[in-house]
């Protein structure tokens, strides 16, 4: 997320993002199991990243791309690193569904790894 332009540059739109998608769902299976559930809620026990939070619901989503002044959706591009396909694909899947479910379809864009972002 680019926070210097819209729509990431609001905070409710990040939070949405943060409520939309399922950690367990989306980063465990990817990632070998990092990192552990940060879906639950409470005082963290020591200094790690990602740290807990309440997020969880589409419908808490939805209500903060409302307040956001994005009541349909927004639109977007997910780009990955090809270098690390076989994280960042399912993964880039996973995201798309979660933002589809609040309004938002991004279109995924592969790039070869020595090429870098596209801008």
């Amino acid at each position: 997320m680019n926070v210097t332009k819209a729509p990431f540059n609001n905070p409710k739109v990040r939070q949405a993002v943060a409520c939309a998608v399922p950690t367990r769902r989306s980063w465990m299976p990817c990632c070998s199991g990092w990192p552990s559930d940060v879906r639950a809620a409470g005082k963290p026990a020591e200094a790690v990243w990602p740290q807990a939070h309440t997020y969880n619901t589409y419908a808490k989503a939805k209500a903060l791309l409302a307040e956001a002044g994005y009541p349909e959706g927004f639109e977007t591009t997910l780009s990955f690193d090809l270098g690390f396909a076989g994280v960042n694909e399912p993964l880039c899947v996973l995201v798309q569904e979660s933002l589809g479910q609040i309004g938002s379809r991004p279109p995924s864009i592969k790039f070869p790894a020595p090429t870098g972002a596209p801008n």
